[in-house]
């Protein structure tokens, strides 16, 4: 009779070599195989109720085939190392085989598992990646017994739990992908475990190899707990990650309840993208083949989830797919034909026909936009054609339709019903688009254009509607002309109202600065609107002086978009000084003097920068007291025109830098809601982090701006450190602490973002000689030192003023920077040097001296600057006069037992450094000595 080691061998070679007469057989064939025999060889000796699907019996039987598995777990491991690749496949083969037969007994796999736990931890990276594939194969098969029979390999789950989690952050990419895989089967039959949960989502979010981020990606179930972690998934850098998430969601969400409607537009909005084909058609996929069968190909329905009045862009993007996919052969080539055929009937019969609404039948949103979409969407003229006469039999209808709408929002309004005012307005928006898709003739046309007359006319039109309305308007006037005369007659309409009805006067002027607006938005650019350009002046102008808030913020907008229609010299010669004042009024509110902002930031774009525009964006950036939004805004508009070329300020930049790095700028992130707004410092944060790089490579040969700028940057920290200070000090501010600012993180991205500028820049063309690129190394060495010259000028002029932790940071940075002497600019080195040597002489922490002392080494064999020639190359008078008050001075031989007489020295030491900086200043007695030994040649 076999033993249980002959029964496993003979199994085990047959299985890896699939050989014999059972060469046919499935490893779960195989290893059912594998117990049957190893029960038959423990009746045939006698042992009692050792049937290995029970608890019972005696353990020796059990502890033998245990200790039988547990051998040829550890020479299938070793011959796993041995073997060559080709071989390598096998030995796993038998590694799954051990595993199954290991899971048909808690009492046997347990030991088996243990001994799995000790070999998890091996040096070698196969094992560990090995051992948890086993690990995944045991659990697999446990989890798809009974949930009876489960509950008795819990303590073997938990073991095989803790095999598996630290491998996840295991150092091997390999050992990782295996834990993530493994990891898989805790999720079969709606278990789960809430550790191996978490480590998978880690891995998703967070792995640095795309193979994991996949493998956790397609292992992570989908549930409430998962699915948003899921979804950022289609926002991965990588496209497999990307066509990963959503292929798990299409096979794995089985209930369209378990996404959201936002959940879903993220979903469209990440997925359905032109710059990527591989993430737009899995995203196609999703809506075809699960969205629309979990719906049962209800389109209507889809949409009623999708929440088609909240999210119209996205559900614009799932009507595309789904007319698209009517037309095509390829995209429901998976559906049965009876599945396709109904998915194509329930798309094109969702249209509804006017008539039947106006004989008092429902009309949903839902099937609103399906037929203006199927209008849109029409694969052909004569499709449309056909379509729009089953919808639209004739124009009175649509108007009796909008207008009726139109009332029933007037209703809800003043009912304060704010779902059915949602609902209304994009009813009313979509009949307008669907007057446009019409293709109106003469007639039809003039019939709506006078309906659309009446409701802008109307102070009952609600706000919602002006916009579109106006738009609409646009759309179906034959050309900009008659735009212009319908809008302004609407306006004149407007006046003659307010004239009658005084007390509600503003509501009038307000409808006429929206009117205003949407037309300036709505009208090309190039029109030609000169002839009654004065008129619409008399309607805007006045209204600047209003006493009502929200009338004189309308104006101000009206007055911007007008602005870009005028002459230049209309816009500077009147206007623009106008702005400049609101701008500037400190009484005025704060929203109004945004909007006058963001108004003269238009203009400049079209116009050019002129002075009065360049001091207010400077005074906002610059003065702390305005307002924090102003200040953002005025942020946001200095990036936008220093990166277009509209400007070249240094000023600005060194703004602009203090900003993004002050960490005040995070603590104002609290402090407002809505990060889409103009003004939000979460926003302008973001905007920055774009803007730098982009103006390093855009400009890349204007970087003296930049590096002026981080001098300016330094001292701008400075001058708010002390404002603060002071504020604090009156109680009017919090305390900032003067050593928070991250200096050396500024000046190494600075330095950084040049560089890779400048890489960028030289790559993109074609190579030079060697000497260019000596040329180019030297370019990249100068960056260096041009941001080490700003700060040692800024210490050299401050140093006086600055705390002991700012000198140490700077001079510790300073010393760090890799400058080689040999290659970089003699002028800017002699610069520095005599920047450092002034540093040198003025310290007096001996922390700072420590960190500056390689430098001071380094510079040592620079030769100092000469500041005493002139461009021609002679002297001066006055320079002349100095090198003799100079040498008269630096000649002394200066003895502590007989001093030297008061008349040889100069008389005015100021002199000494005429070309130097006026902050720079002779040592102070506790520094006397050493500069007298480095400088003075004293004995």
């Amino acid at each position: 009779m076999s033993s249980v080691l002959d029964i496993l061998r003979s199994h085990c070679e047959d299985h890896q070599d699939s050989r014999g007469d059972d060469q046919s057989l499935s490893v779960e064939r195989r290893a059912a195989k594998i117990v049957e025999e190893i029960e038959e060889y423990g009746l045939a000796n006698q042992m009692q109720r050792i049937a290995l699907d029970t608890s019972d019996g005696n353990c020796t039987f059990e502890q033998e085939v245990a200790a039988q598995l547990i051998h040829f777990l550890e020479c299938s491991l070793h011959s796993l190392v041995e073997t060559d690749s080709e071989s390598k496949e096998a030995v796993k083969a038998v590694l799954e085989l051990l595993a199954i037969v290991s899971s048909c007994d808690p009492s046997i796999c347990k030991p088996v598992v243990e001994r799995a736990v000790q070999l998890s931890e091996t040096k070698l990276d196969s094992v560990r990646a090995s051992v948890c594939q086993f690990i995944g194969w045991a659990v697999g098969k446990i989890m798809s017994l009974s949930s009876k029979k489960i509950d008795q390999f819990n303590d073997v789950l938990d073991s095989a739990s803790q095999v598996l989690l630290p491998r996840m952050t295991d150092k091997s990419q390999s050992v990782r992908l295996s834990a993530i895989k493994a990891s898989a089967h805790f999720f079969t039959n709606d278990a789960t475990d809430p550790d191996i949960l978490q480590s998978l989502l880690w891995c998703m979010q967070h792995d640095t190899s795309v193979a994991n981020r996949v493998a956790a990606t397609e292992c992570v179930p989908i549930n409430l707990e998962t699915i948003n972690y899921v979804i950022q998934r289609i926002r991965d850098v990588k496209s497999k990650v990307r066509v990963a998430a959503l292929q798990s969601i299409r096979v794995k969400c089985s209930d369209l309840s378990l996404l959201d409607p936002t959940q879903c537009a993220a979903l469209l909005q990440a997925g359905y993208t032109e710059r990527c084909q591989e993430t737009k058609a899995e995203t196609e996929k999703v809506v075809c083949l699960s969205w629309m069968k979990l719906v049962k190909y209800d389109c209507l329905q889809l949409f009623k989830h999708l929440s088609v009045i909240d999210h119209d862009k996205e559900c614009e993007i799932v009507a595309t797919i789904l007319f698209h996919a009517c037309n095509s052969d390829d995209a429901l080539a998976t559906l049965g034909d009876a599945e396709a055929r109904e998915f194509r009937d329930a798309v094109q019969n969702s249209v509804v026909s006017l008539v039947d609404v106006a004989n008092e039948k429902s009309l949903s949103a839902e099937s609103l936009f399906m037929s203006v979409s199927a209008c849109k969407l029409a694969s052909s003229q004569k499709d449309k054609e056909a379509t729009l006469e089953k919808i639209l039999p004739e124009i009175s209808i649509l108007c009796q339709t909008l207008e009726k709408l139109a009332g029933d929002l007037i209703n809800a309004i003043e009912a304060d019903n704010s779902e059915s005012q949602d609902f209304l307005v994009f009813m009313c928006e979509q009949l307008m688009k669907l007057a446009v898709l019409s293709d109106l003739e003469e007639g039809s046309r003039r019939i709506f254009v006078t309906a659309l007359r009446r409701l802008l006319s109307s102070l009952l039109t609600p706000d919602d509607l002006i916009t579109e309305a106006v738009k609409t308007l646009h759309t179906v006037s034959l050309n900009d002309s008659e735009f212009l005369d319908h809008t302004m007659a609407v306006i004149h309409q407007l006046d003659m109202l307010s004239q009658d009805q005084e007390d509600i006067l503003v509501s009038y002027k307000l409808r006429t600065m929206s009117i205003l607006c949407s037309f300036f938005e709505t009208v090309n650019p190039s029109s030609s609107l000169d002839s009654s350009l004065n008129e619409i002046s008399e309607y805007i102008l006045p209204a600047l002086s209003q006493p009502n808030r929200l009338l004189r913020e309308a104006a101000i907008n009206c007055l911007g978009r007008f602005g870009l229609f005028a002459s230049k010299d209309q816009v500077e010669g009147n206007y623009l000084l106008l702005l400049t004042g609101v701008c500037r009024d400190v009484e005025e509110v704060e929203e109004v003097r945004a909007q006058a902002l963001l108004s003269i930031a238009d203009w400049s774009f079209v116009y050019g920068v002129c002075d009065d525009t360049a001091l207010v964006i400077t005074d906002f950036l610059e003065r702390p007291e305005h307002p924090k939004s102003l200040s953002y805004i005025a942020a946001e508009i200095a990036t936008k025109l220093l990166l277009s070329g509209k400007v070249d300020n240094a000023a600005w930049l060194g703004n602009l830098l203090s900003t993004f790095f002050d960490p005040q700028t995070e603590k104002d992130f609290d402090e407002f809601d809505d990060v889409t707004q103009v003004g939000n410092p979460i926003r302008v944060h973001q905007i920055l982090t774009i803007f730098f790089p982009a103006y390093a490579c855009m400009h890349v040969n204007k970087y003296e701006n930049l590096f002026d700028g981080v001098g300016l940057a330094l001292q701008r920290v400075q001058d708010l450190r002390d404002q603060r200070k002071k504020a604090s000090k009156r109680g009017t501010s919090r305390k900032t602490s003067a050593g928070t600012f991250p200096y050396t993180k500024l000046l190494d991205y600075v330095v950084n973002i040049m560089e890779d500028a400048w890489s960028h820049a030289n790559s993109s063309e074609q190579e030079g000689t060697d000497k260019e690129g000596n040329e180019e190394g030297s370019q990249q060495r100068d960056f260096v030192l041009r941001a080490a010259l700003e700060v040692a000028s800024y210490l050299e002029k401050n140093l006086c003023d600055l705390g002991v932790t700012i000198i140490r940071t700077l001079c510790k940075w300073l010393s760090s920077q890799e400058l080689d002497i040999s290659s970089c600019a003699t002028k800017s080195l002699s610069k520095l040097k005599t920047c450092v040597d002034g540093i040198e002489m003025a310290l007096s922490d001996s922390t700072a001296e420590k960190y500056l002392a390689p430098l001071v080494t380094r510079l040592s064999q620079v030769p100092a600057e000469d500041s005493s020639r002139s461009e021609s190359g002679e002297d001066s008078e006055d320079d002349q006069e100095n090198d003799e008050l100079a040498n008269s001075f630096y000649n002394l031989r200066v003895s502590s037992e007989s001093p030297p007489p008061k008349e040889n020295l100069p008389t005015d030491l100021s002199s000494l450094s005429s070309k130097r900086s006026s902050s720079e200043f002779l040592p102070t007695p506790s520094r006397q000595s050493r500069f007298a030994e480095r400088h003075l040649n004293v004995e």
